[in-house]
């Protein structure tokens, strides 16, 4: 079957809808990663050795089910986000205290969507082509970021791509909904790949509830709901 079937396939199986009842505030975030069986989410560094080409399609169907694409500032310069492939892209929405990039770095380049950094910095990113927005707050709260985000921007539902260490940040805050997990048929071993949560972020076990689950040529694709 088509790889692009086959991912409606999935997406259909794990979601069936996407309606959840919203937080009061801030929109709800559903992270969505990709892990080996031992649970790393990189080799050499990078998460595309990892992928397939249906995992490739479930992940632009997760972008366009969003009205933001998440990520941590580390993530999107390791990972050199450009375009999120998706038509209507969704603004890519970047989490950064310093606001640290070269005017050449590829997310600041593509016109398709704006780019909104979340940031508690008074600086100002130059060289983009790419529209560029800023929601500063000044006392760095994630969630207070997320929650104007919302009121300024829109913003009622958001698909987060990591990388790890943002992905504990949110959930020591509280601030993760669901979770997209998709597991690549291989192990990488090592100490220096991360898992798709780490970090020195200390937090309580959060409850997870399976949602959903699918098989496609050995990768297994999950999704889980946040206890309450």
């Amino acid at each position: 079957m088509d790889p692009e079937l086959r991912a409606a396939a999935i997406f259909d199986r794990l979601t069936g809808g996407w309606e959840r009842p919203l937080p009061e505030a801030r929109p709800p975030v559903a992270i969505n990663m990709i892990s080996t069986v031992d649970g790393k989410v990189t080799v050499a560094g990078r998460v595309g050795n990892l992928t397939s080409p249906v995992d490739q399609r479930l992940l632009k169907r997760l972008r366009a089910g969003a009205d933001a694409v998440l990520v941590g500032a580390e993530t999107v310069r390791v990972e050199r986000y450009s375009t999120l492939a998706v038509s209507p892209a969704p603004p890519l929405v970047v989490v950064s205290a310093s606001l640290d990039f070269p005017p050449d770095h590829p997310s600041l380049h593509d016109t398709a969507s704006p780019l909104i950094f979340l940031t508690p910095s008074d600086r100002t990113v130059e060289g983009a082509t790419r529209t560029i927005q800023y929601v500063r707050e000044p006392s760095g709260q994630l969630g207070r970021m997320l929650e104007r985000l919302r009121a300024e921007h829109g913003i009622e539902r958001v698909v987060c791509e990591g990388g790890p260490h943002f992905n504990a940040w949110l959930f020591a805050e509280g601030l993760v909904d669901e979770m997209f997990l998709s597991i690549s048929p291989a192990v990488v071993g090592g100490l220096s790949s991360l898992t798709a949560v780490a970090g020195s972020v200390a937090f309580d076990p959060v409850p997870m509830q399976l949602a959903g689950y699918a098989e496609d040529e050995g990768y297994v694709y999950l999704r889980y709901l946040v206890g309450r």
